[in-house]
């Protein structure tokens, strides 16, 4: 275990991140000694102050967010290295097939590094290499990335090996920017040539603006080292990591529905596979019923088992994945039967990105393929008369529910006046004219914009010209959300807390949501909804409530902004529901929603967002609940009318601050302590205990999407209004979103952020006390 507690070091983790030097980790080392050389060793407040760590920043070596990026690897690795203590021996016993997975340091050029099974090369430390160069980088992590990279530029590293008993398929990530796109590179064998993969690079703005580009590729048993050709020139790469698809299974797997209302199956074949472990798969929207069949070993034809399951979260392989299941009966009736089988689950994840050279077509008719001036190089297509066409039946698109996607033509016209239309190859769909401007050379390039609406389901396009006069290089399509009119139903969360999911008595079944408490709260990061246009738009609530008086907040779900408090009527019966209908104002772009209960006795089945009426105007969204008003058609069976109904209000309701338009659910309650809105306009005025709970932060600075599904936790930040200096709080646990102060007195910000196990930062987003 030795070299394994030296790889946590965090002087050795700096250096392997390149945030640190050799000889200053030495210099900070000899401090280290000599400040503790007279320290009594249970003093914990001056042991934490000669740390390593805080000597570095004193002596201005790394700043505090460096360290504390150090400090999150380090307790990522630690983790790992006692989760690889514990499973090594099963792994053992599973044949051997797999051995101890182990992660090399970054290797000088002189040196070697052999590894069995994972294997992660910083560019720069290459053995070899043609026509490239080497510069500073400021992707995370810090260090260098290797850049000037054109067609025919190569990179060996004959110094990092491979070594494999048996053939293993790998996710292979690359970490690559590029400011306009369209570069690409090999992944081969030093020795043999033989190519194992061919990388597009996606544009991402900028040269150090990085994104990780996930493959999958398959290498044969025996020692291999690696290399890159560029092919296409325009792009820069940092690393790149194998790390293999582990053929045992997960322990467990989840079956969950982004939408009740389409099920979806989920296939069930038997298969032998020595030192699998059977997993039990369950349905988060049936839990007390079997997901899957029992299927007997030998059984030979695929059986098939329908849920309201649409996906199966197995690994993080973006590739279907396969994992040994266990059926299993509910605890009241006969014993659990199980046999060793192979569940095969399609994801319900829409495709995100996808960018077709229009070179790189399925058939065509009239048209040519020419070399391009275009940034990036490569090829075009020319030559375009009317009704000449281009197939792309080697592309795919899959879109779960109707969906809207940003669609971007890279166009050129020496006069204008060319057009064309997207369309559906199998449904002859189409989307809608695009015409080209002049751009006075067929070689000088723009890009056209189009927003269209996928319907539900996979789809391979085409190109129809209508007038000629024009070229074009590529197309992308960017996914934007799922489309107006939507629906979701609230269990189909992504996270919660202190909700109950039950059988709902209204009239299409299914489930709903009960159990609300105040603080109770869901979020659905799930479900990304474009809103087309900024303006008016109404949300309809069906809900439920024995005795009226509870409410809730609409918000984003990562606390930005809150648009609505919703109080809910009183209909006499938690199955008795009724349609709570607001107005609220929602900005053009992607919104990711959540709700946060601010008064308990009520339940949801499901919301709605849709176009507001011409002339609607918004609820009161505010505050007061005196003067807020709902429209409340009941379509209940026990009822045969639609009624107006106010909203019940109580002297107990919550009464909500707006001291900060980014709270997830800002209350002011009157136990305990103080809180109040500032009137300067900034911060909160609090006397006594404070009480602090949000939602998980999902955008990081440069509005990336923060990696959730990993989180490392949060750092939760507060000030005086009146200064400048912040007090910090780190809070190690993704599964703790709130914190006790035990007293302050003033006006005062508080913040939050949180951090993925990778140590990268969401923004701060402003929090009120309760």
């Amino acid at each position: 275990m030795a070299g394994n507690i030296k790889a946590t070091r965090l002087g050795d983790i700096l250096l392997e991140k390149g945030l640190l030097r050799e000889d200053q980790l030495q210099l900070a080392i000899a401090e280290q000694k000599r400040r503790r050389a007279t320290l009594d060793p249970s003093d914990k407040r001056m042991m934490d102050a000669t740390s390593i760590g805080e000597i570095l920043i004193e002596m201005g070596y790394i700043t505090r967010q460096q360290l504390k990026r150090g400090l999150n690897w380090q307790m990522y690795l630690r983790k790992m290295t006692l989760v690889m203590s514990l499973v090594a021996p099963l792994m053992s016993a599973a044949g051997g097939a797999v051995a101890q997975t182990t992660t090399p340091t970054t290797n000088s050029t002189n040196s070697s590094n052999t590894t069995t099974t994972s294997l992660m090369i910083q560019a720069e430390d290459f053995s070899a290499m043609k026509g490239i160069k080497v510069e500073a980088t400021i992707d995370e992590g810090g260090g260098s990335n290797v850049g000037a990279i054109d067609a025919g530029d190569w990179l060996a590293y004959a110094n990092q090996e491979i070594n494999i008993a048996a053939a293993t398929t790998f996710k292979v990530t690359y970490r690559v920017s590029s400011l306009y796109g369209g570069g690409s590179f090999s992944l081969h064998e030093l020795d043999t040539g033989v190519e194992y993969d061919r990388v597009d690079v996606p544009k991402t703005g900028n040269f150090q603006k990085w994104v990780d580009v996930e493959r999958t590729v398959t290498l044969p048993a025996g020692r291999h080292t690696l290399g890159l050709t560029a092919l296409v020139k325009g792009f820069n790469i940092n690393w790149f990591k194998l790390e293999p698809i582990v053929s045992n299974p997960p322990q467990s797997a989840t079956v969950s529905s982004a939408s009740s209302s389409q099920p979806s199956s989920v296939a069930v074949s038997s298969s032998s596979q020595p030192g699998s472990t059977p997993v039990v798969v369950s349905s988060s929207s049936q839990p007390s019923s079997t997901a899957v069949s029992s299927v007997p070993a030998s059984s030979t034809p695929a059986v098939t088992s329908s849920s309201k399951a649409s996906s199966v979260a197995v690994s993080s392989s973006s590739q279907p994945s396969s994992v040994a299941v266990s059926s299993s009966s509910p605890a009241s009736s006969a014993p659990v039967s199980s046999a060793s089988s192979s569940l095969a689950a399609t994801g319900n994840t829409p495709t995100l990105s996808l960018r077709i050279e229009a070179e790189h077509y399925s058939a065509m008719g009239g048209v040519k393929v020419e070399t391009t001036k275009d940034e990036g190089g490569g090829s075009n297509i020319g030559s375009i008369d009317a009704s000449d066409w281009l197939a792309y039946r080697n592309h795919e698109i899959y879109a779960p529910t109707a969906s809207n996607y940003k669609v971007s033509y890279r166009v050129s016209s020496l006069y204008g006046g060319g057009s064309f239309y997207l369309y559906d190859l199998d449904t002859g769909l189409q989307f809608g004219q695009v015409d080209v401007p002049k751009t006075g050379n067929f070689q000088k390039w723009i890009t056209v914009e189009q927003t269209i609406t996928l319907p539900a389901g996979s789809h391979k396009l085409g190109i129809t010209a209508i007038t000629k006069g024009f070229n074009i290089n590529w197309i992308q399509l960017d996914y934007k959300g799922v489309a107006l009119p939507v629906k979701i139903q609230a269990e189909d969360y992504a996270a919660m807390k202190g909700i109950k999911v039950e059988v709902t008595k209204d009239v299409d079944g299914g489930s709903n949501i009960g159990s609300i408490d105040a603080g109770d709260w869901m979020s659905y990061e799930n479900t990304v909804i474009d809103i087309p246009t900024t303006g008016n738009y109404k949300i309809t609530y069906r809900t439920a409530s024995l005795y009226g008086g509870g409410s809730f907040a609409f918000h984003e779900a990562d606390g930005s902004k809150q648009y609505d408090v919703v109080e809910v009527p009183k209909t006499g019966n938690f199955q008795k529901w009724v349609d709570v209908e607001r107005i609220v104002t929602l900005e053009a772009g992607p919104h990711i929603f959540g709700m946060t209960a601010l008064a308990k006795g009520y339940n949801i089945n499901w919301f709605k967002i849709e176009e507001a009426p011409a002339g609607s105007a918004p609820s009161n969204a505010t505050a007061s609940s005196s003067s807020s008003t709902a429209v409340v058609a009941s379509s209940s069976s026990s009822s045969s009318a639609a009624t107006t109904v106010p909203p019940q209000t109580t002297s107990s309701a919550p009464v909500v601050s707006s001291a900060s338009s980014s709270s997830a659910a800002a209350v002011t309650s009157s136990a305990a302590s103080s809180v109040a809105s500032s009137a300067a306009g900034e911060g909160t005025s609090v006397a006594g205990p404070v009480y602090l709970r949000w939602n998980i932060p999902h955008l990081r600075e440069d509005g990336a999407a923060l990696d959730t599904t990993e989180l490392g936790g949060y750092e939760v930040r507060y000030r005086r209004a009146a200064d400048t200096e912040y007090t910090y709080v780190s809070i190690e646990d993704a599964y703790k979103n709130e914190l006790n102060l035990s007293w302050l007195e003033g006006t005062y910000v508080f913040e939050v952020a949180a951090f993925d196990k990778n140590g990268l930062y969401s923004r701060f987003i402003k929090i009120n006390p309760n």
